[in-house]
C-alpha cells in the first residue's frame, strides 16, 4: 500500500520529501518457502521429496522490493528498509522514484536512476538488499568466490578447458 510519509527509523533515509518520490509498505510472510507442486506430489530422488522447509535464495527484503517493482512498473526501486515484524509477517517500506518526473530528471544526485539500464534493478539483484543476498557486500579476499557472481565463479572453476 502507498503511504503518505515514511516511518521514522534509524539511519539515513533514502526518501526525500520532494516530488517524484513515493513510499510503499509491503508485507511478506516470514519463514521458509513452500515448494509449488500439484497435490503435494514430488517426483525424483528422496533427497528432493521435501515440500515445506525450502530455504529462499533471496532475503525477505529483496522479495518485498520485487513485489512492489512488479506492481509499479513505471517506477524505479531506490531502496528499502525494515519497519516491523510479528510472528507471521515482516513489513518493509520500499522507496520508489518516478524516472519521468521533471524534479528527478533535473536533480544531478538522483537522475542516474532515469537511465534505461536502471529498469527493474530489484529483479536483477542490483539494489542494496539484492547485493546482500548475492554476498556482494564483502570485498577483497573474502569475496574471491563471489565475484562477478557465484554462478560465474562456479562455471570458471568447473569448466574443463582442453588446449588443442
Amino acid at each position: 500500500m502507498t503511504i503518505s510519509h515514511p516511518s521514522p527509523f534509524l539511519g539515513t533515509s533514502p526518501f526525500k520529501a520532494k516530488q517524484g518520490y513515493c513510499v510503499y509498505r509491503v508485507r511478506v510472510k516470514r519463514g521458509d518457502r513452500k515448494k509449488r507442486v500439484a497435490k503435494g506430489i514430488v517426483y525424483g530422488k528422496p533427497v528432493n521429496q521435501g515440500i515445506n522447509k525450502w530455504k529462499a535464495v533471496r532475503n525477505l527484503r529483496n522479495i518485498a522490493e520485487e513485489r512492489v517493482g512488479r506492481k509499479c512498473g513505471s517506477l524505479r526501486v531506490l531502496n528499502s528498509y525494515w519497519v516491523a515484524q510479528d510472528a507471521v509477517h515482516k513489513w518493509f517500506e520500499v522507496v520508489m522514484v518516478d524516472p519521468f518526473h521533471k524534479t528527478i530528471r533535473d536533480d544531478p544526485r538522483i537522475n542516474w536512476i532515469c537511465k534505461p539500464v536502471m529498469k527493474h534493478r530489484e529483479l536483477r539483484g542490483l539494489t542494496a538488499a539484492g547485493k546482500k543476498a548475492r554476498g556482494l557486500l564483502k570485498k577483497g579476499k573474502r569475496a574471491t568466490k563471489l565475484r562477478p557472481s557465484y554462478r560465474a565463479v562456479y562455471r570458471r572453476h568447473s569448466l574443463m578447458r582442453l588446449r588443442r
